[in-house]
């Protein structure tokens, strides 16, 4: 039987590491699904994501539907795109993405205008079952080029960084302008954060024909270095396998940063580990590394995920056209935090995410 891990949640896609003795594995749960609120055309446009295994795309649904057809339903990557009622020939276009560990909502348009307005993110950072919102506005920054403002939080903790400007000129004689802003979350343990950017780019040609994208992206889970003698102890990597039994890996970790007692459940094809390296197979095409590293007495444990196997497309409430060709020629990650590609998966079958934990 083929089996895949699965998401514990929308947000956190299915990595779950636990400290302490006495911690009790975790079970399959109802994700929590991701909100994006975007403006378009003058009016807010909000997409609901819940993620399946391996953080794939399950559904994704759109408020209000009315206008709005979707061209492209594949597992990691959706498309849509927005009727424009001041003019009909140029609609907009919506690109929903999971990749590497992380997730992303743009819009597209023809101007600055089109995407201007309030914006939020709704989700579930860490895997708590409780969603963290930000809210923030796209506009004009007095130039014709974009900006961000009114960036918030309900999370008190969360780090909300200045909104960064930047205009370039391109080979062709046409300009970029673009602003970016990041919030940065940090767990109650202290150990891992994860952070939100917020993108606005308006691109200018040399005839004047202008382009606009809004992005909002969620990355993956990111490490933070601790103290050894706080990581030093049990540990527990937990997940879920596609017929929801249970999977973990326990494993002890030693102030030098070195790993022990290395035990994976259900039995693996493969446990291997060397110094502070875990890699666990339960099957040809699921692969769980996990890498301690200690430096100057601090400790940082990250994993891998390595996930190959087929997913259903999503559903919607959209109305839907005859998927197309991905006609996109970008070379660039929507989801900024996430990290490089780690050499030959495709996009649509692989989850790669990184979340440190120290031990307590």
């Amino acid at each position: 039987m083929k089996r895949r891990l699965i998401g514990v949640t929308a947000a956190v896609l299915g990595t779950v590491l636990l400290s302490g003795v006495g911690l009790e594995k975790v079970a399959a749960a109802d994700p929590v699904p991701t909100t994006v609120m975007l403006p378009l055309f003058g009016a807010p446009l909000q997409f609901t994501i819940t993620s399946g295994p391996g953080g794939a795309l399950a559904d994704v649904s759109v408020d209000p539907a009315t206008g709005v057809t979707a061209t492209q339903l594949r597992p990691h990557k959706v498309v849509f795109e927005v009727a424009n009622t001041t003019d009909p020939t140029a609609p907009g276009k919506v690109s929903v993405r999971s990749k590497h560990g992380g997730q992303s909502v743009s819009t597209r348009a023809g101007s600055l205008a089109d995407v201007s307005g309030a914006g939020s993110w709704s989700g579930d950072v860490f895997g708590t079952g409780t969603a963290t919102t930000v809210n923030f506005t796209i506009g004009d920054d007095g130039s014709g080029g974009p900006d961000i403002t009114g960036v918030t939080s309900d999370d008190a903790t969360a780090d909300i960084g200045t909104t960064q400007h930047s205009t370039e000129t391109n080979d062709e004689g046409g300009t970029e302008a673009s602003a970016r802003a990041k919030v940065t979350f940090t767990n109650a343990a202290g150990d891992t954060s994860r952070s939100l950017t917020i993108s606005a780019k308006v691109e200018t040609e040399a005839d004047g024909t202008t382009h606009a994208k809004v992005s909002v992206s969620l990355g993956r889970l990111k490490g933070l270095a601790v103290d050894a003698a706080a990581a030093a102890g049990p540990h527990t990597w937990s997940g879920v396998l596609c017929d929801n039994t249970a999977a973990t890996i326990t494993y002890d970790v030693a102030t030098d940063g070195s790993v022990s007692n290395v035990v994976a459940t259900p039995a693996a094809d493969r446990v291997r580990a060397e110094g502070g390296k875990i890699e666990v197979r339960f099957s040809d095409k699921e692969r769980v590394r996990i890498r301690v590293r200690e430096d100057n007495g601090q400790i940082t444990i990250n994993v891998d995920e390595r996930i190959r196997c087929d997913s259903p497309d999503p559903t919607t409430n959209a109305s839907t056209t005859s998927t197309v060709a991905d006609d996109e020629n970008e070379n660039e990650n929507e989801a900024p935090e996430a990290g490089g590609h780690h050499g030959g998966h495709n996009d649509d079958d692989q989850t790669s995410t990184s979340a440190p934990v120290a031990g307590g």
